[in-house]
């Protein structure tokens, strides 16, 4: 039975999204559905296996690895509990944890997040067996409980709701459903064969599809930025609705943009020229560190050991080592067995020096602070 805190967050999930994405927006007439599968929007969940300044790579229960960029839009929300909206933030990503993320593959082939969900610390991936289907209701019977809908994939399919089902994208109730209006649902089958929807969401309009380029900051002209990658060069054009972040929280608007810059430009790329909606400053002193990962061995008060595939590695730790981690917050929380990545640079004598800690999860049975 899939328990109640993975429901309660696939339901969240659905809901917070409204299938925004996952049903193709239409035009004109509609004959047959297209494939269920839209191939620029994936749905994803697995567990972090790394973590960047910008992104963190996702291991499905399938074995597949994903590597997922975070914008300035992309939402994300903590583990259902008590408030089903409560809020969440990158930094609250661990190693080891799972996520559900909605995503879109961009041009050049990656993907960057919608929506990231953290999962409950005992969500178990054998246990997710919720339906979920696109599709066209057919009938709707407010007496009985249930509509009726055909899917994507042509198959007529029924849906009881009872007091816990969640609406969402403009409609609150069974009564609100309209034969031929387009759905998002989110089910789970009953003891007699029948399926109980715990989600619904209706289709809204698409907004606009954005894009993605980075490179150096070559020029600002007025309101347009130039910024170069190898060979390549766009023009964006700022407005007063372009939002601006960077890790440090020092660019806040395009006087804090300088020349030489290495940016990220989130863009619209059916304007002409193309509109930036945000435009993101990534830590350059993070970017020219190291990176490995490996096992503890031994910590002590200003150093520990990893065991990065075989090979032992001590890493010095002062005062400005960023430590992160559920239930780690310095070095002392850490312990031997526990999964960690390290962002590091070497000195001139050649010793570690560890810029930041990201942890994973305790060994089993393994103390906590």
């Amino acid at each position: 039975m899939l328990k109640k805190m993975s429901i309660a967050l696939m339901s969240a999930f659905l809901a917070a999204v409204a299938f925004t994405g996952l049903v193709s927006a239409q035009s004109g007439g509609i004959g047959k559905f297209a494939p269920d599968r839209d191939p620029n929007h994936r749905r994803l969940i697995g567990q972090v296996t790394a973590i960047t300044t910008d992104a963190f790579t996702v291991e499905a229960h399938n074995g597949e690895t994903h590597t997922i960029t975070v914008t300035d839009e992309t939402g994300f929300k903590s583990r259902p509990g008590e408030d089903p909206d409560a809020k969440a933030s990158f930094e609250d990503l661990v190693i080891g944890g799972w996520v559900a993320v909605l995503n879109r593959e961009d041009s050049g082939g990656g993907f960057s997040a919608w929506l990231v969900i953290l999962l409950p610390e005992d969500f178990d991936p054998e246990d997710y067996n919720a339906k979920r289907v696109l599709g066209e209701i057919t009938s709707v019977s407010a007496a009985g409980g249930f509509f009726e809908m055909e899917t994507r994939n042509g198959e007529d399919l029924t849906f009881s709701v009872d007091e816990n089902t969640r609406f969402a994208g403009g409609v609150e109730k069974l009564e609100d459903l309209e034969t031929g209006m387009k759905l998002g649902v989110l089910a789970l089958e009953q003891e007699d064969g029948t399926w109980l929807a715990k989600a619904v969401a209706t289709q809204r309009e698409e907004g606009p599809r954005l894009d993605k380029f980075s490179g150096t900051l070559e020029s600002i002209s007025g309101e347009t930025l130039i910024v170069t990658r190898g060979e390549s060069s766009e023009s964006f054009l700022v407005t007063l609705s372009t939002r601006y972040a960077s890790r440090d929280g020092e660019v806040q608007g395009l006087e804090d943009l300088e020349i030489g810059m290495v940016l990220t430009v989130v863009f619209d790329p059916s304007t002409d020229p193309f509109e930036a909606k945000a435009v993101l400053a990534p830590d350059e002193a993070i970017l020219s560190l190291e990176r490995t990962g490996g096992e503890v061995t031994t910590v002590s008060t200003d150093s520990l050991t990893i065991d990065a595939d075989g090979v032992s590695l001590t890493f010095s730790v002062d005062e400005n080592t960023r430590i992160r981690g559920r239930g780690v917050n310095e070095l002392s929380d850490l312990s031997a067995g526990m999964r960690v990545i390290l962002l590091y640079e070497e000195l001139p004598d050649g010793s570690l020096l560890a810029k930041a800690i990201l942890c994973g999860p305790r060994p089993e049975g393994g103390p906590r602070p």
